[in-house]
């Protein structure tokens, strides 16, 4: 009888694990192709993970293969999960159907068990050093996320070099090893003190999850409103006296500046202001904006052509930035950088240069952000961080700036943020927890804000201290 009942069990087990692991992977798979995103952090694209290893626990034991056949299984799989990053397109299409791939190789190494060979995998795996990295695995699989993460906000980047990455696996390490010693073998060893422990634990855990709400990058996007532009806190402007159009507005200074720098252009150097502001004010410079919107400083209209009241405006603040003889002057180097590679200089803007360089007044020119035919914001609120809300970088940004392959003066110097707007492969919507774009073109203040120390190391570089 109760061979009949285990026997039912396990039968109506192996069907239910079995719909799990059929529906999740649907799930996984389908939503995977709609949101990458939210499909890696969704509960049910991952049951079917848990799902498969009840079917191998309940099946393994009545497979029985030859040595030879066992030996292959366990080299094929370990071997599948030691290239499964390098061959497999983790960041854009996992989970899906990628995760079959190392989740039966694993499958296939807990199959081949313990061959008795030689020449088996397992005989490797049984080594002491790579036991005590399993012992380890669980408190690894939790700390490598978060040292990661911390290493990203913190260096400003988008991605991980390789001596960076070795650094952060050895830290997750160290500290999956603090944990294993000092948390969990203690636990093991004490039913009083794990009871206690986990106890004393959640109740702080319960009262944040009660009280804070998590904020990730959905959430962070829907708090930005559609004006987070940067702005010049503390300026007072005057009207130029060339041209009634032409504002000019003076940032707030203690005394003598130790500069003054010069911010002209249109709209994509005025968002520049959000990371020049925090460096203004630590270092006393005065800074001088004179803006004007889809006007870049050239000696022609670029953004309609043909259009007097920007020419205008040019030469009035061409006029300004002589008569002030600034430390320096700050605009753009290129401008419509969209999908297709669009991206220039155009002779204007070089005819600018030219103009400050015969009165000996430098000029740190920027390259231009990308511009998509979208709202970045829009579309991070309806679909997440996906890859949709972005572009490939290859379509946007060529390997070498326009302006490289230019004759230019001798006063102008190049600043290119690309390497933080955009990762090796993709411009993507969101970098951390930060919005990169508020609307289809221009960098959110918070971002900018955000790359503030980055842009402060460029400017020290061309420019002096």
């Amino acid at each position: 009888m109760l061979v009949l009942v285990v026997t039912l069990l396990r039968r109506s087990l192996f069907r239910v694990l079995s719909a799990v692991f059929v529906l999740s992977l649907s799930c996984s798979v389908w939503l995977t192709a709609v949101d990458q995103p939210l499909a890696y952090f969704h509960t049910a694209t991952r049951i079917w993970e848990f799902a498969f290893g009840g079917l191998l626990a309940l099946a393994v034991s009545r497979i029985d293969l030859a040595s030879p056949l066992r030996t292959f299984l366990g080299w094929a799989g370990l071997l599948g999960l030691v290239v499964c990053g390098v061959v497999l397109d983790v960041g854009a299409g996992f989970p899906g159907y990628l995760a079959l791939w190392p989740t039966t190789c694993a499958a296939a190494v807990i199959v081949a068990g313990a061959t008795g060979s030689r020449f088996g995998a397992d005989r490797l795996l049984a080594a002491g050093p790579l036991r005590y990295l399993g012992d380890l695995s669980y408190a690894l699989y939790l700390w490598h996320w978060p040292v990661l993460v911390g290493w990203l906000v913190l260096s400003g980047r988008t991605e991980v070099g390789v001596l960076d990455g070795v650094a952060i696996i050895g830290a997750s390490l160290v500290l999956a090893a603090v944990t294993h010693h000092l948390v969990e073998q203690p636990m093991r060893r004490s039913r009083f003190r794990a009871r206690t422990l986990t106890a004393l634990l959640l109740i702080p855990l319960l009262v944040a999850t009660t009280v804070l709400q998590p904020t990730g990058p959905r959430e962070v996007a829907a708090q930005i409103p559609a004006t987070d532009f940067a702005a010049l806190d503390g300026q007072h402007c005057a009207r130029s006296v060339h041209n009634q159009e032409l504002d000019i507005c003076y940032g707030p200074v203690e005394g003598t500046p130790a500069k003054r720098v010069v911010l002209v252009g249109d709209s994509h150097v005025q968002q520049y202001l959000a990371a020049f502001a925090p460096i203004a004010e630590r270092r006393n410079w005065q800074l001088i904006v004179m803006l004007k919107g889809a006007c870049p400083f050239s000696t022609r209209s670029e953004k309609v052509p043909g259009d007097r009241s920007c020419e205008r405006w040019n030469e009035s603040a061409a006029t300004e930035i002589i008569g002030l003889r600034p430390d320096f002057v700050f605009t753009l180097a290129t401008r419509n950088v969209q999908v297709g590679l669009t991206e220039q200089t155009p002779p204007g803007f070089v005819d600018r240069w030219r103009q400050l360089d015969a009165e000996q007044i430098p000029v740190v020119a920027v390259r231009d952000n990308p511009r998509y035919s979208f709202s970045v914001l829009d579309c991070v609120q309806v679909h997440g961080p996906a890859a949709r809300c972005g572009a490939p970088r290859a379509d946007l940004l060529a390997p070498v700036p326009p302006y490289a392959l230019l004759d230019v003066p001798a006063n102008v110097s190049f600043l290119d943020f690309s390497d933080h707007l955009c990762a090796e492969d993709q411009c993507p919507p969101v970098v951390g927890d930060l919005l990169v774009n508020f609307d289809d073109n221009h960098v959110s203040a918070t971002f900018m804000r955000s790359l503030s120390p980055v842009v402060e190391l460029a400017l020290d570089a061309v420019t002096e201290a």
